[in-house]
C-alpha cells in the first residue's frame, strides 16, 4: 500500500528549516483524508456527500516550552512557511507571560521513523458514490421490510485517513486510520407511544457493505432490532431501584470508555476522581482482582490508531490491572505532571486541531470468565441467557437480574465520578423463570463504587462497538467492548429503571 503523503519530503524539509530559522522546535502533521457518507430514510436519500480534506497543522515550541499553533490547507512552500511563522510568533508572544503553561517533555522524546499502514481490501474508488448509495438503499429497504410501520434511518460512512508526522528531532512517521460503519435507527410511533432502537456494524473499508460476513451480521442485528422496537411499544415502566445486573459487552464497553476511561486521561487529572493534586492514584485497588480496563490500538477496528498525532507510538495501556490502578492515558504534554510514562494517547480530529489525550479501543476484561461457546450477542437468546445464569448459580430462586439493552447516550462527570446512561429497554429475568421487557430506562451510578462491585465475565472478549467521542469538541472514532456479558452484584451505588 503506497503512502499518499510520501511526495511531501521537500515541503517537510522547508517547514523544519523555517522552524530552525525561527529558533523553535516543530511538530508537523500532514493529513490526507476522504470521506463518503450516505443517509437514507425509508428508501429515500436524505443526504449524500464526498468530503476531501488535506492540509498541514504545525505546533512549535520555544526553548522554554511555550507553544504556538497554525494550520493551512495550501500545501506549497510559501503558505507552509507563513504557517510556521504565525505559529512561531504566537509561541514567542505567549512566552512573555508568566502564567502561560510550558512543557519541555517533547524535547526528550526519542525520534520515530517508519510507515504503519493498515491494509484494506477495497479503496473508496472501488465503487462510485452512486453505487454506494444504491447498496445503502438496499440495506435500508431490507430493514424497513422487517416492520413496515417503523421509520428506518440508515447512515453509512467510509473514511480513508492518512497522516504523516515529522518533528525537529528527525521523526518522520506515516500512519493511517481507515474506517467504515453502517448504522440504522428504527423508530415506531403509535399515538402518544414511541419506541426506538438502533444497531451498527463497523470495519475499515467498503467491505462492511460488500462482504458476506458483515452483511450477515447486519441482517441478524436488524432482525433483533425490529423485534425489540415492536415489543417496546407495549412495554411498561420498570420501577427504579437497585438490582443485580447483567451487562452485555456493549454496556461494559460504554462504561469502560465514558465512566472510567475519561477519568484516566492525564490532561485533566487535577479534576479527576483517580487523581490527587494532579497525580495518578497509582497502586490503589479500585476493582475486583479479576477485572482489568484496557485501552490501545487494535488493527481492523473503527477506533484504531497506532501512532499519536505527536508522532509517538501508542501503547496498549492497562489503566486498571487486576483491580489496581496501574497507568493512565497520557500524552507527551501531560504525562510528567501526572506522574506516569508517556503512552502516546494524543489524538486530533483533523490537522486543524491541537492533539489532546484520547482513547482509541477501550475494553473491560475479566481475566478468568465463565466459559461460553457463543461469541456474538445476536446469536444468544433470552432463554439461553436464563439457562447460563442458572448454570453458574448467578440467578438463585427468588432472585431478579436486570438486563439493559441498547445504550442511547448519557452523561458522565469524571470530576464527581458519576454517570447516567439511557437504554432503549431493560429486561428483568426472574427465577422461577419469568422474563419481562420494560421500556426506555436509565442505568446510573457512582463510577468508583460501581467498578468496585463484584463483576464476573461470561464468554470471550468482543470489541466491535463503535462510536465518536466528542471530548473538547473534537470528534474522534473510538471502539468499545469487553467479555460477552458481565454479572454485577446488587449494590446501592447502581440504579436501574425509573424512566429516561
Amino acid at each position: 500500500m503506497a503512502s499518499k503523503l510520501g511526495k511531501y519530503d521537500s515541503l517537510i524539509k522547508t517547514a523544519l528549516d523555517e522552524a530552525k530559522k525561527n529558533d523553535v522546535y516543530a511538530i508537523l502533521r500532514l493529513e490526507d483524508a476522504k470521506a463518503v457518507s450516505v443517509t437514507m430514510i425509508d428508501g429515500k436519500t436524505e443526504d449524500k456527500a464526498a468530503m476531501p480534506l488535506k492540509g498541514i497543522g504545525i505546533s512549535v515550541f520555544t526553548k522554554d516550552g511555550a507553544a504556538g499553533f497554525a494550520s493551512t490547507s495550501r500545501l506549497d512552500e510559501e503558505n507552509v512557511k507563513q504557517a510556521v511563522s504565525v505559529a512561531s510568533n504566537l509561541a514567542k508572544n505567549s512566552a512573555k507571560y508568566d502564567d502561560v503553561k510550558r512543557n519541555k517533555e517533547i524535547f526528550d522524546v526519542s525520534p520515530l521513523k517508519g510507515e504503519f499502514l493498515q491494509k484494506t481490501e477495497y479503496c473508496l474508488n472501488f465503487k462510485t458514490s452512486d453505487e454506494i448509495e444504491e447498496i445503502v438503499r438496499g440495506l435500508n429497504k431490507e430493514t424497513k421490510r422487517l416492520d413496515g410501520r417503523a421509520l428506518v434511518k440508515t447512515i453509512y460512512v467510509c473514511v480513508e485517513d492518512e497522516w504523516r508526522v515529522a518533528r525537529t528531532d528527525g521523526t518522520d512517521v506515516t500512519f493511517n486510520m481507515p474506517r467504515s460503519r453502517i448504522l440504522s435507527y428504527l423508530t415506531l410511533k403509535e399515538g402518544s407511544k414511541v419506541s426506538e432502537t438502533y444497531f451498527k456494524v463497523q470495519g475499515i473499508d467498503l467491505g462492511v457493505i460488500l462482504n458476506e460476513e458483515p452483511k450477515n451480521i447486519y441482517d441478524k442485528r436488524a432482525k433483533k432490532a425490529a423485534s425489540l422496537v415492536s415489543e417496546l411499544m407495549n412495554a411498561g415502566t420498570m420501577k427504579g431501584g437497585h438490582y443485580k445486573a447483567l451487562l452485555s459487552y456493549l454496556f461494559a464497553g460504554l462504561n469502560a470508555h465514558e465512566a472510567v476511561g475519561h477519568a484516566f486521561e492525564t490532561d485533566d487529572l487535577k479534576n479527576s476522581i483517580v487523581g490527587i493534586e494532579g497525580k495518578l492514584r497509582k497502586g490503589e485497588k479500585v476493582a475486583p482482582e479479576n477485572i482489568s480496563f484496557i485501552d490501545g490500538p487494535v488493527e481492523g477496528l473503527w477506533g484504531n490508531q497506532f501512532i499519536s498525532a505527536n508522532g509517538i507510538e501508542r501503547k496498549t495501556v492497562e489503566f486498571i490491572k487486576n483491580g489496581i490502578i496501574a497507568d493512565a492515558l497520557s500524552d507527551v504534554f501531560s504525562a510528567k505532571e501526572a506522574g506516569v510514562s508517556i503512552n502516546g494517547c494524543g489524538r486530533a480530529q483533523t490537522y486543524t486541531k491541537i492533539p489532546i489525550c484520547r482513547m482509541s479501543v477501550t475494553r473491560m476484561v475479566d481475566n478468568s470468565p465463565y466459559a461460553f461457546e457463543k461469541s456474538s450477542l445476536e446469536d444468544v437468546t433470552l432463554d439461553e441467557i436464563y439457562e447460563l445464569l442458572i448454570k453458574h448459580d448467578e440467578l438463585k430462586p427468588g432472585e431478579t437480574i436486570v438486563y439493559p439493552v441498547i445504550g442511547m447516550g448519557g452523561q458522565v462527570n469524571p470530576a464527581e465520578g458519576s454517570f447516567v446512561f439511557n437504554c432503549a429497554g431493560i429486561y428483568t429475568i426472574e427465577n422461577p423463570k419469568k422474563i419481562t421487557l420494560y421500556k426506555q430506562a436509565i442505568f446510573s451510578g457512582n463510577t468508583l463504587k460501581t467498578i468496585a462491585t463484584r463483576a464476573k465475565g461470561i464468554g470471550p472478549v468482543i470489541i466491535d462497538d463503535s462510536g465518536t467521542c466528542g471530548k473538547a469538541h473534537q470528534g474522534a472514532p473510538t471502539s468499545l467492548g469487553g467479555n460477552l456479558f458481565f454479572v454485577l452484584d446488587k449494590t446501592d451505588n447502581i440504579t436501574f429503571g425509573g424512566g429516561q
